[in-house]
C-alpha cells in the first residue's frame, strides 16, 4: 500500500498534464468596417479562406484514427490503474 501512495501522485500528475491545452483564442463576430462590406465581397473572402484551408490542410479522414487512438489510451489507462492496485496488494 505504501508503494501505491508514492506512485499514485505521479500518475495523477501525468494524467492531469495530459488534459492541459492552449488557452482559448475566440474570434470576434464583428470587425470594424463590416457594415461597408457587400455580400459579394464576403462570399469572395469566404471562398479564398476555404481555398487556403484546403491548401494548408489536405483532406484526411482522421476520425477512425482518432477513435482507435482514444480506445488504446483508455485501455492503457485501465491497465495502469489495475497494475497500481496489483502493486498495492
Amino acid at each position: 500500500m505504501r508503494r501505491f501512495r508514492s506512485i499514485a501522485p505521479v500518475f495523477l500528475a501525468l494524467f492531469i498534464a495530459g488534459c492541459g491545452g492552449k488557452s482559448a483564442n475566440p474570434v470576434v463576430s464583428y470587425q470594424p468596417g463590416d457594415e461597408k462590406r457587400s455580400c459579394e465581397g464576403l462570399k469572395g473572402e469566404i471562398a479564398m479562406n476555404e481555398a487556403e484551408i484546403a491548401r494548408l490542410v489536405p483532406y484526411d479522414d482522421a476520425t477512425g484514427k482518432n477513435v482507435a487512438l482514444g480506445s488504446v489510451d483508455i485501455h492503457r489507462s485501465a491497465i495502469i490503474v489495475a497494475a497500481m492496485f496489483q502493486v498495492a496488494s
